[in-house]
């Protein structure tokens, strides 16, 4: 029988034991979860559609089965996989599209009314995307890892907090994901995303060339490519986990990728990325000014166990994401004392304090052997990097400008 039919069979059956029906979504069915059985919501396998992989919030022990349950959703659907860097997916999962914040955010993928939206977990870390989320509606379903807080920042979603996982396998008992299904739409529109995903990542490579002056999008380009893949990476909660969804592309997800906003959004980074270093081994941290100054005791921790953690500061004075803000202010020094804060200390001497071995880095050129330094050491030790933050929110928006007539 077809999609429509089976889902009047099931949501006739739930009338018949006088069970209420929720229709957030198209055929979408939802119950109290204290019930026995807990209703499966759903979205139609055959329509097009897209997968949004938001940051990993579940158990370590059902990763595997949860990127089992992708991979077997997007071979039996076609639909494209919009990932973030911390969404701990595999690099070999297929429909991935790399590019897909930067398409978003130039204009280069128009939203669609008629087009689902699965999405698994918080939503990444991209205003691009709520608005593209906005615009195409509430046919969306959001599923969570046993996590029934409302994770729905744009209240657009059906939520379903069971797990991935089990949702693939319940929907599959159930007879709405089989083999062989028509999926021919979805399958044009991967292409299409495929396309444009592919002319994107070239141009980029040349466009950000591992050479000259450091950017903070240069780096967030190449420094999944300068380490070793078994090496995990930490993003501060600022502009370094944005960049990422931008410009890394998918030698970001070949790693485990960490991050944590805490209270303020700051607090904690280095603390955390120690202990992480402490229990998976060699680890980097990518950081602002900001966020390493908010929490410098953490350097502390290096010295009750040798923790092989590398450090990247990206020192560009101050608050520099509030630079990629349309904030008016009445003068520029309105907006460096509130927004961008500037700090007057020496890293290097601070870090010279704590005993934390150090290097100064001035160009693209001397990355690699920076880190080959870092990571030859048992012990913490840091890597200084400056950049100019007005001069990168230019380059930012002068990519995306740039980007948006390629096609």
């Amino acid at each position: 029988s077809s999609f429509e039919d089976q889902s009047r069979i099931y949501k006739s059956f739930f009338v018949s034991k006088n069970l209420s029906i929720q229709n957030n979504i198209d055929s979408s069915i939802h119950l109290d979860e204290d019930n026995d059985l807990i209703p499966l919501p759903l979205v139609d396998p055959t329509s097009p559609g897209i997968v949004i992989v938001g940051p990993w919030r579940g158990l370590s022990e059902n990763l595997v089965a949860y990127q089992a349950a992708l991979k077997r959703w997007q071979y039996a659907t076609g639909w494209p996989v919009f990932a973030d860097p911390l969404s701990a997916i595999s690099s070999d999962q297929p429909g991935l599209i790399d590019s897909w914040e930067l398409l978003i955010s130039s204009g280069s993928l128009e939203s669609e009314t008629k087009l689902q939206v699965l999405r698994l977990g918080p939503m990444p870390s991209s205003r691009f995307l709520n608005n593209w989320l906005l615009s195409i509606g509430n046919k969306q379903l959001l599923i969570t890892e046993g996590d029934k807080r409302n994770l729905d920042p744009l209240h657009l979603s059906n939520q379903w907090s069971q797990g991935f996982a089990s949702w693939i396998q319940r929907m599959t008992q159930e007879g709405f994901l089989c083999e062989n299904l028509d999926i021919s739409l979805s399958t044009q529109l991967l292409k299409s995303y495929e396309h444009k995903d592919r002319i994107t990542q070239a141009w980029l490579d040349k466009k950000l060339p591992l050479e000259g002056s450091i950017s903070e999008i240069t780096l967030a380009r190449w420094l999944p490519r300068l380490i070793q893949t078994e090496i995990p990476i930490m993003l501060a909660a600022s502009s370094p986990v944005r960049d990422w969804l931008s410009y890394s592309g998918r030698y970001a997800l070949r790693r485990q990728c960490f991050g944590f906003r805490g209270a303020s959004g700051i607090d904690g980074t280095l603390s955390l990325a120690m202990g992480l270093s402490k229990a998976r081994g060699p680890m980097l941290l990518v950081t602002g000014d900001l966020a390493l100054l908010h929490d410098t005791n953490g350097w502390l921790f290096a010295h009750a166990k040798e923790i092989p953690l590398v450090v990247l500061l990206i020192d560009n004075s101050g608050g520099g994401i509030f630079t990629q803000l349309d904030v008016q202010t009445e003068s520029n020094k309105t907006f460096e004392k509130f927004f961008l804060m500037p700090q007057s200390i020496d890293f290097l001497a601070l870090a010279r304090t704590y005993g934390i071995s150090y290097r100064q880095v001035s160009c693209l050129q001397d990355l690699q052997a920076a880190l080959d330094w870092g990571f030859s050491k048992s012990a913490p030790a840091l890597i200084r990097l400056c950049t100019n933050a007005h001069l990168d929110a230019s380059k930012r928006n002068n990519i995306r400008m740039e980007h948006a007539n390629l096609f």
